[in-house]
Parts: structure tokens; sequence; C-alpha cells
């Protein structure tokens, strides 16, 4: 019985997690509209604030002594954020439109494979990680020249109180995020330790869901709504921010990876599925229903093939 319970609590939690950082990223929206922040700025901005319970799980998993926990998130993430979330959206939505200009999608993508080959050594060190944090800041840059070309329309009229209500939403909202996050990594000590599960497993396959529930309301509001707002580019932005988590957390402490054949699936898959991205988005300039299903039907392939070796290896 205490078993289902702290199930249950996990699951609230998580909803409490995905609730609040979705009205964070809302009130951060509002500032930077407000404030006239250019669009390339917001945009990295976004990128930082939609990953927050990442970070906040990554912080409470090497302080609990489970980084693993936090590395299966980080790196299962890209599965369920363009196999899961942009499949639904797709799905639901019928298109989302794109540019089909590939400068801008191949460095992002490369850039969220790299780790998976940094990782092929069963650890992640410091260098590992000064490799992913240059990375990072190298594709912004990139990404920077390459919208210099774009002009961004300026906000010339301020309402303070507007502005301060929101930075005070913010604030109870990232408090809230990193409080729920505390807890649920507590709560998954006492699973991990009752269930036996491998903490790379419980982060691939939970967290990366838990921790994307930002996105996955995006896509279902998008849906109710009538309006397919989910981009690629804002869900690339959350994929690459992880990348930059996982960086700082290797150097914070090196961590070794104990994963026997999930990591090479999960590797395997991810080649997979960035490459269908990469094609969906050059073709027609857009993505349709039938390629979300292609995408959703990658990641069920995925959580199969994976559980079929747990089973076996058990």
């Amino acid at each position: 019985m205490d078993l289902i319970l702290y199930i249950i609590a996990l699951i609230i939690l998580f909803g409490i997690l995905g609730l609040s950082a979705d009205f964070l990223v809302h009130n951060i929206k509002i500032i930077s509209r407000k404030l006239g922040i250019k669009i390339f700025t917001l945009g990295v901005v976004l990128g930082i604030m939609t990953s927050l319970p990442e970070m906040a799980v990554s912080i409470n998993s090497i302080i609990n002594g489970i980084p693993n926990v936090s590395v299966g998130n980080l790196m299962g993430s890209v599965m369920v954020i363009l196999g899961l979330i942009l499949g639904i959206s797709l799905v639901l939505n019928r298109k989302i439109r794109t540019d089909g200009d590939m400068k801008y999608l191949i460095p992002q993508l490369g850039v969220v494979f790299i780790p998976f080959i940094l990782g092929l050594d069963k650890k992640f060190g410091v260098l590992d990680g000064i490799i992913m944090i240059v990375i990072y800041i190298a594709l912004l840059i990139y990404l920077y020249q390459i919208s210099k070309k774009y002009k961004n329309v300026q906000v010339s009229i301020i309402k303070e109180q507007k502005i301060l209500q929101s930075i005070f939403f913010s604030i109870i909202s990232a408090i809230i995020v990193i409080a729920s996050s505390y807890v649920i990594v507590k709560l998954s000590v006492v699973l991990l330790n009752r269930l036996e599960i491998k903490p790379f497993i419980l982060g691939m396959f939970i967290f990366s869901i838990g921790t994307n529930l930002p996105e996955i309301t995006v896509a279902i509001t998008s849906w109710k709504k009538k309006s397919p707002e989910l981009s690629v580019s804002h869900l690339m932005g959350s994929i690459i921010t992880n990348v930059l988590i996982l960086g700082f957390m290797s150097i914070i402490k090196p961590i070794t990876i104990n994963l026997e054949h999930s990591y090479t699936i999960l590797m395997f898959f991810v080649a997979i599925i960035l490459i269908l991205t990469a094609i969906f988005y050059k073709t027609k300039k857009s993505l349709d229903r039938i390629e979300g299903v292609f995408l959703i039907l990658t990641y069920l392939a995925f959580l199969y093939v994976t559980l079929v070796m747990q089973i076996k290896i058990i």
C-alpha cells in the first residue's frame, strides 16, 4: 500500500512541477514582450526556462547521489520531445509549417547527438562537460549570427505594474518547481530501493516525460485552440539546453554510467529520430500528420525494444 501511495504522490508532484513550469514560461513571455527583448534572446531564455524542471531535478539527483536518474532524463528527453510530443502535436494539429532551411536545424541536431558519442566510454567527466558547454555556446553564436538579419519589434510602452506582477508570479513558480523537484527525487530514491529499478531507466522513461510536461501542455492546448503553435525550434531549444545542463553536471561531479544495453538502444533510436526529423523538416517545408505517426511509432518501438531487453536481462 505504501508503494502505491509513493507512486501516486510522484504522479501528483510531476503534475505540479509541469504546471508551475508552464506558468513560469507564460510569465517570462509577458516580461520579455513588455521589455522588447529580441526574438533570438527570447528563444534562448524560453529554452532555459522550459528546461528548469530538468535543472532542478539534476541538482537534486546529484545531491542525493543518483546522478544517473538525471542523465537518463536529459538524454531520454530527446525521444520524448521529438517522438512523443512532436508526434502527438502533429497528429492532433495535422500540420506544423517549417522554413525548410537546414542551416538552422542540422547544427542543432549535431549538438544534440554529441553527448551520446561522449558517453560511449561509460562516463561523463570534466572534459566531456567542457566540450558540451563549449559546443552549446558555439551553437548559440552561430544561430545568433544567422538570425541577425531579422528585425525585431521593440515595445515602446511598458506597464510597470504588469511586469512586477509577472516577475512575482515567475519567482513563485520557480520556487514551486525547485521544491517539487526536491521531493520528487527524494521519493525516487525510495522507489529505486523498493522496486530495484536502474536509475538510468527510471530517468529515461518516467522523468523524461514528467519534466517535459510544459511541452506536453502546450501541445494539448494548441490542439484545443486549433492553433499549432508548438514549433520545432521551441522543442529543439529545450533539447539543446539539456546538453548544457548535462555539461554542468559532468563538471560538478563526474558521472559513471553502468547501462548494459540501455544506452546503446537509446543512442540508436535517437539517431533514427534525429534523421527522421531532418528529413520531415526539409520536405514540403512542413511536418504533417503522417510524419507525426512515424515519429510516435519510432518512440513506441524504442519503448518496446528497451523493455524487452530489460526483461531478458532480468
